[in-house]
Parts: structure tokens; C-alpha cells; sequence
């Protein structure tokens, strides 16, 4: 009697070889054929030349002729991603998330094949424009507002600010802004905004970025200090003034107040030269220092007093004393 079929390796390798042959047979000639039974031909030569035969690279050819034949999402394209991951083809099997995420026709899981192609580039082999370009087409296939979304945006922020990329984190940050509702988030998303604008010269816009993230939250210093540097780099100094006088004037804490005052006294002082102004405003801080408010207890505020009040020419002017 003959030996049964698949004892060893000489019946295996023989049918490895057949297989091919049966495909070409069967796939697509302009007039007939089976694109579905010839793929699938390939598939199965490739689990044999991995599995049985150890012919590692000569199975990765069958799957990609495979994928060849019957190109959109489905088992063979899974069955070519599956042996890209086991043997480690991080160049293979990011080119081919990338490829299956342009022929698939849901929009959130072509964005997830995207995403999941950036990573690898970006963490395991370390090509970051292809990382970014992956990120990007992420970006344009994901769902408006959900969280795959929002999570790729958040990664390509990431990537951007890595590269010192601002003119392209504008496009990206004003999308993102777009997501947003709470006041939190988008007075911080604003705030980096108008910091991306000053680092690609536009003084204007982020003058404008910052004012709006005041205006989701009057109490933010950090964004009140983003439109003051973004007015003084345009010199736009009166503007300023009227920002920290009318934080001076407001209900904040009579250390907020304080300091308002002495910001907006160094701003007619240094650069509008209007003595008579910061007089006035150092004058309403000495009324706020400690020792001089009957709600003042503020001995952090009394080094920052001191230094303005004591250490320039105006000091020196006796109209300052109560």
C-alpha cells in the first residue's frame, strides 16, 4: 500500500505546488473565473508552506498574491494581516492596514485600520513622516465626534508638536475645537491655538485665540497672560492696560486685584509713558497691600509690591503715599 497523502514532506510540497497552478486556472481571464476561489486557493497554499513546510517568505508571497486577486476587506486580506503580525513584518503589515483602510467601506473601522498602520510606523519602526501620513488619512476617514476620532486627533496633536509642526497643529487644534463643549477643554484647546499662531507669526490670530479663551473662562490668568503677551507683541499697549484695569476693578481676590493693578502700571510706565496712569494704578495697589485693606492678608503679594513700588522712578514720587 502507498503511503497516505501528507505523510512527510514530499506529497506536501508537491500539493504546495499544485495549488498555484489550480488558482491561476481558476481566477479572472477578462471572461470567466472565481476572483473569491482563487484567493482562497492561495490562503490555503500559504497555511501549508507556513505550517507544514516552513517556507516563511514563500507563504507571505501567496497571501500577497492573494490579496492580489480579491483586493477589499475580507478573510484573505485578515489571513495576509494575521501572518504579517505572527512574524513580525512591521513594514508588511503597516503597508497593508494602510491599503485594506482605503478599500474599506466603513468609515470609522478604515480609520481605525489607519490608526492602528500610524502606530506601528511610528513605534515599532520609527518612520515618522510615514506614522504622520497615516495619522493624517486617520483623521479624514474618522467619524465626526467619536471617540476614534477624538483619539486620533489627539495622537496626531501629539506627533505635530513632537516636530515643532505649528502651521499644520492650527489645522488640526481648530478641528478639534469643533469637538469640544465644556469650557475646560476649549479655553485650553484656545490657549494652544493662539500659542501655534504666535510661533508661526500670527500676532493677529492669536490675539484672537486667546480672547475667546478668556471669554469661556474670565478668571483664567494663563489665558488673560495669552492675550497680554499676544497685544504686546503687536503693541497694541492700551488694549492691555484696559485688560488688567478691568481685572483690577473686578470681584477676583484682592491678590488678583493686586497684582492687576501693578501689571498695568508697569504697562503705562514702560511702554505708553504716561506717569500720571501708573501712579494712579500704583496708587490702588498700595491701597490693596498688606496693611492697607481692611480684607488684606497678603504677605506673598508684599515682595512683588515692593519691587515696583520701591525700585523705579516712580517710587520716588510722593503723591504715592496715602
Amino acid at each position: 500500500r502507498g503511503r497516505p497523502w501528507g505523510a512527510g514532506k514530499g506529497p506536501l510540497t508537491a500539493l504546495s505546488e499544485h495549488l498555484p497552478r489550480v488558482s491561476e486556472l481558476v481566477a479572472p481571464d477578462g471572461t470567466d473565473g472565481d476572483a473569491g476561489l482563487a484567493a482562497w486557493l492561495c490562503v490555503e497554499r500559504a497555511e501549508l508552506l507556513e505550517r507544514h513546510l516552513d517556507q516563511i517568505d514563500a507563504a507571505r508571497e501567496a497571501l500577497q498574491r492573494g490579496v492580489t486577486l480579491l483586493p477589499g476587506p475580507g478573510p484573505v486580506r485578515a489571513a495576509l494581516v494575521r501572518h504579517l503580525y505572527k512574524h513580525d513584518r512591521d513594514a508588511g503589515l503597516a503597508e497593508a492596514l494602510s491599503v485594506e483602510s482605503e478599500r474599506e467601506p466603513d468609515a470609522d473601522r478604515a480609520a481605525r485600520l489607519s490608526y492602528a498602520s500610524a502606530r506601528i510606523a511610528l513605534d515599532r519602526i520609527g518612520s515618522r513622516a510615514d506614522g504622520i501620513a497615516s495619522l493624517a488619512r486617520a483623521d479624514q476617514k474618522a467619524v465626526s465626534g467619536t471617540p476614534v476620532q477624538e483619539r486620533i486627533i489627539s495622537e496626531l496633536i501629539n506627533q505635530l508638536e513632537i516636530d515643532g509642526d505649528h502651521a499644520r497643529l492650527v489645522e488640526v487644534r481648530i478641528k478639534r475645537l469643533g469637538l469640544l463643549r465644556s469650557p475646560g477643554p476649549v479655553t485650553y484647546e484656545y490657549l494652544r491655538l493662539a500659542d501655534a499662531y504666535s510661533r508661526i507669526g500670527r500676532a493677529d490670530l492669536a490675539v484672537d485665540a486667546a480672547t475667546r479663551a478668556l471669554s469661556q473662562s474670565p478668571s483664567n490668568p494663563a489665558a488673560r497672560d495669552a492675550v497680554d503677551h499676544a497685544l504686546q507683541r503687536l503693541g497694541r499697549h492700551d488694549e492691555r492696560t484696559t485688560i488688567w484695569l478691568r481685572e483690577a476693578n473686578s470681584e477676583a481676590p484682592p491678590l488678583v486685584r493686586l497684582r492687576a493693578y501693578l501689571r498695568a502700571a508697569e504697562i503705562f510706565h514702560r511702554n505708553l509713558n504716561r506717569k500720571e496712569q501708573a501712579v494712579d494704578s500704583l496708587r490702588a495697589a498700595w491701597l490693596l497691600a498688606p496693611g492697607h485693606g481692611e480684607t488684606c492678608d497678603l504677605p506673598a503679594a508684599l515682595p512683588l509690591y515692593k519691587r515696583l513700588l520701591f525700585a523705579g522712578e516712580l517710587a520716588l514720587d510722593g503723591r504715592l503715599r496715602p
